[in-house]
């Protein structure tokens, strides 16, 4: 892909949601991180309000979308907040090559942690289960709101998902992989399929298979009411909804929740 020209900052005319601010603010590059799927990753500053940005410099063969594409899309997306995303903003400059998005930076001085990073860094690459359970309330709470905002954003990956110093979790570049492919209409019971896939990796170490009893033999701690709700989202034909989905996670303390 091509690298951004020398000096590593640009004045950007930015094409924000509303609630964001407007006008004109300059970034600078700071240095790259680990990839995104579909963009590279770089730590900036934005030099107006001196905070650093986390910025995203789209493959075009990954996600073929044109400028015009990302403003409609931030459009549908970005109407209304929606909880557990970070709000995007395009990057329009002669300093910066290709297709760049501005966004929250959601990471620490030491950079960002995706939650699939979070994982392998957990004894036995497994979380416990109240950890994996705020992570995956998280994710349907903002499945919730995009639903009902008819928005969709296609399967949710667990590197796709940072999460910060407090547990929050962000999903990355939402909406923008559905909005390219022609799909902006939300898939409920696939993408809340794909939380439950997040959280049976979270919960046991392994990728949800056809079998999901291997990774079972592997928690033989998981109580019930898991077993119950990961059958549930991940078999035939799942859970209709984010909602749902919220409805039956078990609690805290693994016990089905109270009616």
């Amino acid at each position: 892909m091509p690298r951004p020209h020398a000096p590593h900052a640009a004045t950007t005319k930015t094409q924000v949601a509303p609630g964001q601010r407007s006008g004109e603010s300059t970034y600078a590059l700071k240095r790259r991180l680990e990839s995104h799927r579909v963009a590279d990753r770089w730590l900036g500053v934005d030099l107006v309000n001196n905070v650093p940005v986390l910025l995203y410099q789209v493959d075009p063969q990954r996600l073929p979308l044109s400028r015009a594409d990302v403003r409609e899309a931030l459009d549908l997306s970005q109407t209304v907040p929606i909880p557990h995303t970070l709000p995007l903003e395009l990057m329009d400059s002669r300093e910066f090559a290709g297709l760049w998005l501005a966004s929250p930076y959601a990471g620490s001085t030491d950079g960002i942690v995706t939650l699939g990073a979070l994982l392998s860094s957990k004894d036995g690459g497994q979380m416990e289960c109240c950890e994996a359970r705020r992570a995956v309330k998280q994710l349907l709470t903002g499945l919730c709101r995009s639903h009902s905002l008819e928005v969709g954003h296609g399967q949710i990956r667990i590197d796709d998902v940072l999460i910060d110093r407090r547990g929050r979790t962000f999903v990355e570049l939402f909406g923008l992989e559905s909005f390219a492919f022609g799909s902006t209409r939300p898939d409920p019971r696939a993408e809340v399929r794909s939380v439950a896939e997040i959280g049976y990796e979270l919960i046991t170490g392994i990728p949800a298979s056809a079998n999901l009893d291997d990774g079972f033999r592997m928690r033989r701690d998981l109580s019930k009411a898991w077993r119950k709700w990961l059958r549930h989202g991940l078999g035939e034909p799942g859970f209709p909804s984010a909602r749902a989905a919220l409805s039956e996670l078990p609690g805290p303390d693994g016990k089905p929740p109270r009616s």
